[in-house]
């Protein structure tokens, strides 16, 4: 069969892989490279020489990625462990947090008397309880292509910073800092 495989990243080469020892699979791609999020860039460095550095897909782990990580076994592609964590720092507002343990999430003692952090904090244990019950419950009424972070603060009831965090890290899309940064300087 002659199958068409549109884009060339992780998902579109995985796919052109799995299909083309059994068809005849034409791969397309819009950007003049391969790989998509999967990107090295290559940077020379004046103090440590020179670097490649991944740009695109940052989280990989057995739990969320089992059919990916059988495809890099399958590929001979090792990986090493890592620390994955999240941090925001706006500069316009000076409200930073890196969201691993109490002391990184209080690395600006400031933000032990920011009521920001605080509304955070209580908004991702309200959306945790409250995202088991929607999750429990007939889920319906999400609006395809609504604006995401608008429609966990109307659902939630939380507050933009809470979903700015929720949203960086869902959705890896270029300018994702760029939404949170906007949206927590009008806190």
């Amino acid at each position: 069969m002659r199958l068409a495989v549109v884009g060339s990243g992780v998902a579109g080469l995985a796919c052109a892989h799995l299909l083309g020892p059994h068809h005849d699979v034409v791969l397309f791609e819009a950007d003049r490279r391969l790989g998509g999020h999967a990107n090295t860039v290559d940077v020379d460095d004046p103090a440590a020489g020179p670097l490649a550095i991944d740009t695109g897909f940052i989280v990989h782990n057995d739990r969320n990625y089992p059919h990916f990580q059988r495809l890099l076994a399958d590929l001979g592609v090792s990986a090493i462990d890592s620390e994955m964590s999240f941090a925001v720092t706006d500069r316009a507002t000076g409200f930073c947090y890196r969201a691993t343990n109490l002391d990184t999430l209080l690395a600006s003692r400031a933000n032990a008397l920011d009521p920001r952090l605080w509304r955070m904090v209580a908004d991702i244990i309200r959306f945790q309880r409250a995202g088991r019950r929607f999750l429990a419950s007939d889920v319906t009424g999400f609006v395809l292509g609504a604006p995401i972070g608008a429609e966990l603060a109307e659902r939630f009831g939380v507050a933009a910073a809470f979903t700015c965090f929720a949203c960086a890290i869902v959705a890896e899309t270029p300018g994702a800092f760029g939404v949170a940064s906007s949206a927590l300087s009008g806190l």
